[in-house]
């Protein structure tokens, strides 16, 4: 079963999501994700011209540019059916949707 991922800055209010989900097979799209935010203090760090030339290649351009907008946020990572699991603590939750 394919599943589609994003982020959610948790630190906003209302909460902001990348609408531009990482799709694939299982936990492929979450997994894409917590690599994308593992390295994402290296995408802050990036003056504009590096950080575009980086990001126009990507797959996951999206995703880079929301870690980009939100260095300093805490973020979730969020299933289209609204379960999250957060990068931080290896907490998952499953959406009160899906019960």
């Amino acid at each position: 079963m394919s599943t589609r991922w994003g982020f959610v800055c948790v630190s906003h209010d209302p909460e902001l999501g990348d609408h531009d989900m990482v799709g694939g097979s299982g936990d492929y799209g979450k997994n894409i994700l917590m690599d994308l935010w593992s390295v994402r203090a290296t995408y802050a760090a990036l003056n504009d011209d590096i950080f575009q030339d980086a990001a126009n290649g990507s797959t996951y351009t999206s995703a880079v540019y929301f870690l980009r907008q939100h260095p300093r946020c805490v973020l979730v990572i969020e299933s289209e059916y609204g379960d999250r699991y957060d990068p931080v603590s290896g907490l998952y939750t499953q959406s009160e949707r899906r019960t």
